[in-house]
């Protein structure tokens, strides 16, 4: 069989995103997880400081009085705050609050992740995940697909593949071999919080990757008294969980919502709570505890459904090449700059973690990645990381860094495939529903974080009155919501898109 350059196309072509109707409530999700992803929760975004936009201009000689007149009201005073803001052009310091110091950047980890991507990949990077075949139709002894690290793969690739093979008369698969480096007690980042591992949003990172390592899970109510009904949206991937379900369907409104709870080191999840018989069905989004066994099933289970037969599968993770393999086709990610962009604008902590695995010269090393950062002119001892996702607490990064990476960014040849990358005020990825109706609203392109007791944004804002500016701000240790933090975080923004030259 020759290489199929139509399926190439088709595959290349495909920009796979796993789309999720998250409808999260009050307790799905318990109130200590930390996620670095901007979760579609209840709570309304659209957090428009109460300030002047119209009509105060401020000189660049009053934006420190403005700015810490900020942090005395009574709710901010106890949070940590990390603040430097420049000029782009210039590098004019016009505040500096702790600028050097320490602090956990949450999801802003990604602008460091994706610009060491973009810097060492470069734009016309793909991830090719070739699939090599012995035998002749209609019966192949082997077919072997090569995990790559390929995050964007989903279940309609395989059956691109799955129909090409029928075309070609294949009746039958001796041995479906997938090859995954990566050892299932690696899947997961140590530093991680156990309560998170459970969710999409902290899955486990492999080669094979498929439908990004996540699956919905949706509760419905039945008869009052009932357990609430589970339906898993792929029946492959939920079977790797075993449910207690303590839930209960009851009349009228609930005195308490549902969560959903793990066990550390199994696969078992608790459901608890309860959900009126008038109510919604509920629909959470859960990682894939076994991604490998996952993609090998679910591509065994495509074959099956064209009529392919499927005599034994196997999952390797040592190299399973053979001399006598011959390559079908290779399926390609999108480029780079599309890969970034699903990163930073949506917070993909999957992507993000396969970047980081892509530009790794060693497993358990994050060398290549300090060397890529150390050729922008990043100074090591100003961050110190233990992931690509910025969903450990563990990281640590000044927001001097943070200013020193976009600045370099700006000046680099990749400048436009990076700034493109970041959300947009009002407009796309985490900062949509942000900055609606003000100044700031396409103005400002930067990367949003979200830790319990955390905000970030790092990034840079365009003021036609005065300059560009670059800037960071990291708040950590606080006791208030996500949004209490959020909105004064947007009020400085709006500050800085009120300087005028003076």
């Amino acid at each position: 069989m020759a290489h199929n350059n139509k399926l190439l196309n088709a595959l290349s072509s495909t920009k796979p995103i796993f789309s999720i109707l998250l409808i999260f409530f009050e307790l799905l999700i318990p109130a200590q997880i930390a996620t670095s992803q901007n979760l579609p929760i209840a709570i309304a975004q659209n957090s428009s400081p109460d300030i002047d936009q119209v009509t105060n201009k401020i000189c660049p000689v009053d934006l420190p009085q403005k700015i810490d007149s900020l942090m005395t009201a009574p709710e901010l005073q106890k949070a940590h705050w990390g603040i430097l803001i420049k000029t782009l052009k210039k590098q004019t310091t016009l505040y500096d609050r702790d600028g050097n110091q320490f602090f956990i950047p949450a999801s802003n980890v990604k602008l460091l992740t994706t610009a060491a991507a973009l810097v060492k990949l470069g734009e016309n990077y793909q991830i090719k995940t070739p699939i090599y075949y012995q035998g002749n139709s209609p019966r192949l002894s082997r077919l072997s697909l090569i995990g790559k690290g390929d995050p964007s793969l989903t279940i309609d690739q395989l059956k691109t593949v799955a129909n090409t093979l029928k075309s070609q008369g294949i009746k039958q698969v001796e041995t479906l071999i997938l090859e995954d480096h990566t050892l299932p007690q690696n899947y997961l980042n140590l530093t991680w919080e156990w309560e998170d591992i459970h969710f999409y949003f902290a899955p486990a990172i492999n080669q094979l990757m498929l439908n990004q390592n996540a699956v919905e899970l949706t509760l419905s109510p039945q008869r009052i008294g009932q357990p609430l009904k589970v339906i898993w949206s792929d029946a492959i991937a939920g079977k790797q969980w075993q449910i207690i379900n303590q839930t209960r369907t009851v009349a009228g409104n609930p005195s308490q919502g549902v969560s959903i709870k793990g066990i550390l080191g199994k696969s078992v999840l608790i459901l608890e709570g309860e959900l009126g018989l008038q109510s919604e069905p509920k629909v959470a989004a859960i990682a894939i505890p076994d991604p490998a066994r996952y993609f090998a099933e679910s591509f065994q289970q495509v074959l099956t459904e064209v009529g392919i037969q499927v005599d034994q599968l196997e999952i390797v993770n040592n190299p399973s090449f053979n001399p006598q393999d011959k390559l079908l086709l290779e399926i390609s990610s999108p480029t780079i700059p599309e890969l970034i962009t699903e990163t930073n604008q949506e917070s993909n902590n999957l992507y993000a973690e396969a970047l980081l695995n892509l530009i790794k010269e060693k497993p358990d090393s994050l060398d290549s990645l300090k060397n890529i950062l150390q050729s922008l002119g990043l100074d090591p001892n100003g961050y110190l990381l233990k992931d690509g996702s910025g969903l450990s607490r563990q990281n640590l990064v000044s927001p001097k860094t943070f200013v020193q990476l976009l600045t370099a960014m700006a000046q680099s040849p990749n400048a436009e495939s990076y700034q493109k990358s970041l959300a947009i005020a009002a407009e796309k990825g985490t900062l949509s529903n942000r900055f609606q109706d003000t100044a700031v609203a396409g103005k400002l392109q930067a990367k949003t974080g979200t830790l319990s007791g955390s905000s970030t944004l790092s990034g840079y804002l365009d003021n036609p009155n005065f300059e560009t500016l670059v800037f960071s701000i990291l708040v950590n240790n606080s006791e208030q919501s996500s949004p209490v933090l959020r909105k004064a975080i947007d009020s400085i923004i709006i500050l800085l898109s009120q300087l005028k030259k003076c």
